[in-house]
């Protein structure tokens, strides 16, 4: 894909391994910096510089979060405080919360950070699941379908609503991927674009390269 109507996508251009390094979206662009095995290192958007060091997630110059086995960790004007996450079997992040006052017991009228249900597809249930609490990370809210970064910046009204999903990019939109599958001649029988066999209850593709069943069963 080189340009989406629907989303104001004038532009977009690849490297050699099928990524964007630009979208030119609603006037202006989104800039992609990644290293030789195609692991993204940098995004500029909307004045925001992020950086990606493994597990550590930096806007400008400052630490946002990092990940623990349960969740994150924020980096709170330099005080570290632990978010829990709650995933289906799918690895989509249902729910987000935080223990604020350390008594073991979770307050869901403070202490719920986010709530997000999602159609099979990956779009977000809208109506109902409420912001959560003003607690928790920007930056890390934006990790959940499939556990991966929604890039939802916007320009004059226009948001690319994509999750990078490793390898390739995802629209939920239309339950379709941007880039073709890099295994492609491996499953002749389905097309290069289409998402999880079009089957997103059983199946997943946590890095964009194929899918399997949850279960680890093709």
């Amino acid at each position: 894909m080189t340009r989406d109507d629907n989303k104001g996508i004038t532009d977009i251009t690849y490297n050699h391994l099928n990524l964007p390094t630009s979208v030119s979206i609603g006037g202006g662009t989104i800039s992609y910096i990644y290293d030789a095995t195609g692991v993204k290192q940098r995004k500029v958007a909307v004045g925001t510089t992020t950086d990606y060091a493994g597990n550590y997630i930096y806007q400008g110059t400052t630490l946002q979060f990092f990940n623990h086995p349960e969740g994150y960790v924020e980096n709170n004007s330099g005080t570290y405080k632990y978010h829990y996450q709650y995933n289906d079997h799918l690895g989509n992040v249902r729910l987000s919360y935080t223990d604020g006052n350390g008594d073991g017991s979770i307050d869901p009228a403070t202490e719920i950070i986010l709530e997000k249900n999602y159609y099979p597809f990956g779009l977000t249930h809208q109506g109902y699941n409420g912001g959560g609490s003003s607690y928790g990370n920007d930056a890390a809210k934006r990790y959940g379908f499939g556990g991966k970064e929604l890039q939802d910046e916007t320009f004059s009204g226009n948001t690319l609503d994509w999750y990078d999903i490793s390898a390739r990019n995802y629209d939920p939109a239309l339950g379709r991927w941007n880039n073709i599958d890099p295994l492609a001649e491996q499953m002749r029988r389905h097309s290069p674009y289409n998402y999880a066999f079009d089957n997103p209850i059983y199946f997943i593709d946590p890095d964009g390269m194929a899918p399997f069943g949850f279960d680890g069963i093709i």
